[in-house]
């Protein structure tokens, strides 16, 4: 096919085909049922189709949840360079494992040679190991230079990401220019824009990515002569450490439990999720296993789920912390309630603190009021007497229903947007939260009642107990079952966590526990048995600290999207583990 010919666009357009898939001519429809009108992607599909860009996966499937591989991606960037000649590179390979006799091999070969692409140390490539974004965005960034397209950026969008600091040093050029050009962008699951740099790249994302890239990458003739800049030559492209998670059933300590073991830090990344985003909601266990692109994902904390009479229908009992931001603040029952824990390397642990959760009020850099640490709630509903000090987010809801006395208005930096004094059904915005009060508990109390429009409100977290305070995700939930690898627990324990319902404590019923291993293996497990023989059980399968889930018709454990333990009810939140 004459390369010469194709639109600017097409310069990388084959990273999004399956390369044994040929292009044939554009059409007016997309043939394909796989991606519905109202998909976000159906705009970059339909633009990638009708240019000509790319096919599907066959006649009527584009596959766009499928991911990327590296030797494909590579591959279709040698077929979209107008001075790639693949006769030179045939039979030739730098890399252990890349059989010459494959269709990446000789792309691969040409790809590194130009100074495009790097190995994943010890002469190996990685081939069939999917792309990642920060991975994708390297290669982009280093196709920009070697064909004399900009490579200028700045730093400003790039810093706008929470979880920048999860980017490995050797993309974080490339992603830089890659958002700064809105080539790569974020995403807004969880009320917040991820950038999400090690999450395999999927099919759709890059389609969108190409869509987006039109305008900067106009060049497609690779000059070998050009210096990349800022190129470290002892930079690596990562392997991929995913470790699939290794299912089980069989007898420990006298019960029959099933379940999966798997270790968070081998390329998993882990979120407390909230149905529909929100609290006092239920959904689906297997819609929020399939929106979440979850890999692993169990049942959570107990939540209110039989009297719809109540003010306090659909309540979760729980702390819930999901990409190092509270959901919710549960300190009924700390600091002895258990909760399971991601820190920022991935490690997992079960933790037992005490969240304290201040605010620091300041105009023009000056205090004005820093109260207590533990002071202030988080997204629980406060009663109309009550003088307790509320932060409402989205999670909550979209107003805060009743009287208040004061509120204050912030948006995600914490500057103040607005004030409200006796007001009725105050608004929470889409991003930032609400600081409020029903009554003043004194007249000296006036953190809320001072605050002025351009005010500062400054919110700082301490998990007062806990071993780390890098939390990234936590679900607290019990009672405790394992403690210093043996089986723990009684009455007594139980009603020091909180835990007094019978149901819970006292009879043998159908039971979910999370627990870790001393090598940071996490073990969840079903069984029908009582909290006792829980505790045997999770410690005959290896476990130093395990604790119980919710149970009964709750239980629901989903791999890969399909029900291994089916939800016997809707969620109202659950654990997931997604591969990074």
């Amino acid at each position: 096919m004459k390369k010469s010919g194709k639109k600017a666009i097409s310069l990388l357009l084959a990273l999004l085909i399956t390369v044994m898939v040929p292009l044939t001519a554009s059409a007016a429809e997309l043939p394909f049922t796989d991606v519905p009108v109202k998909a976000w992607y159906h705009g970059a599909v339909t633009y990638a189709y009708e240019n000509g860009l790319f096919n599907g996966t066959g006649a009527t499937t584009f596959s766009p949840m499928q991911p990327m591989t590296r030797g494909m991606f590579v591959t279709v960037l040698a077929n979209a360079t107008e001075n790639y000649e693949k006769s030179q590179w045939v039979g030739k390979t730098s890399f252990t494992d890349v059989n010459t006799a494959l269709y990446y091999a000789a792309p691969i070969e040409w790809a590194y040679q130009m100074g495009l692409i790097s190995g994943v140390g010890n002469q190996k490539f990685a081939p069939d190991t999917p792309v990642t974004r920060q991975q994708m965005a390297k290669i982009f960034y280093d196709y920009a230079a070697k064909t004399g397209n900009t490579v200028s950026y700045s730093n400003a969008t790039f810093h706008s990401f929470p979880d920048k600091s999860a980017v490995s040093s050797y993309a974080k050029t490339g992603l830089k220019w890659a958002t700064d050009h809105k080539i790569i962008n974020g995403s807004t699951e969880g009320g917040a824009n991820y950038l999400k740099p090690q999450s395999t790249a999927t099919r759709a994302e890059v389609a969108q990515v190409f869509k987006n890239a039109q305008s900067v990458l106009l060049k497609r003739t690779v000059d070998k002569s050009i210096v990349i800049p800022e190129k470290d030559p002892t930079d690596i492209d990562p392997v991929d450490p995913f470790k699939a998670p290794v299912k089980f059933s069989k007898t420990a300590g006298g019960v029959s439990v099933s379940g999966v073991e798997f270790n968070p830090q081998n390329g998993y990344s882990a979120q407390a999720v909230l149905a529909n985003n929100k609290l006092y909601s239920t959904e689906s266990a297997a819609a929020i296993a399939k929106r979440t692109g979850s890999y692993i994902a169990v049942n959570g904390a107990f939540y209110q789920c039989y009297d719809s009479s109540k003010s306090d229908y659909l309540t979760t009992y729980s702390t819930l912390i999901s990409n190092g931001k509270l959901l919710r603040l549960d300190n009924t029952n700390a600091p002895y309630k258990p909760a399971f824990v991601i820190d920022g390397s991935g490690k997992a642990s079960i933790e037992f603190f005490k969240t304290l959760q201040g605010v620091t009020h300041t105009r023009d850099g000056a205090v004005i009021e820093a109260p207590g640490a533990d002071q202030i709630g988080l997204n629980l509903s406060v009663p109309q007497n009550d003088g307790t000090k509320m932060i409402a987010t989205r999670a909550f809801g979209s107003k805060i229903p009743g009287q208040v006395l004061n509120a204050a208005v912030a948006d995600e930096s914490g500057t103040v947007t607005k004030v409200y004094h006796n007001a009725s059904d105050v608004p929470i915005p889409q991003t930032g939260f609400v600081l409020y009060e029903r009554k003043m508990r004194s007249q000296w109390d006036t953190l809320v009642s001072s605050c002025q429009v351009g005010d500062k409100l400054e919110i700082s977290v301490k998990y007062q107990g806990s071993s780390t305070q890098d939390i990234v995700t936590a679900l607290s939930c019990g009672p405790t079952v394992v403690k210093n690898g043996k089986a723990y627990g009684n009455a007594s324990t139980y009603k020091q966590e909180g835990f007094t319902d019978t149901h819970v404590t006292g009879t043998s019923a159908a039971r979910m526990a999370i627990g870790v291993k001393k090598d940071g293996t996490v073990v969840i497990a079903h069984a029908s048995c009582t909290l006792g023989q829980l505790g045997s059980a999770m410690a005959a399968l290896g476990c130093q600290t395990a604790m119980n889930l919710d149970g009964g018709a709750s239980c629901a454990l989903y791999l890969q999207g399909n029900a291994v333990i089916p939800a016997g009810r809707p969620m109202s939140n659950m654990l997931v583990f997604g591969r990074k």
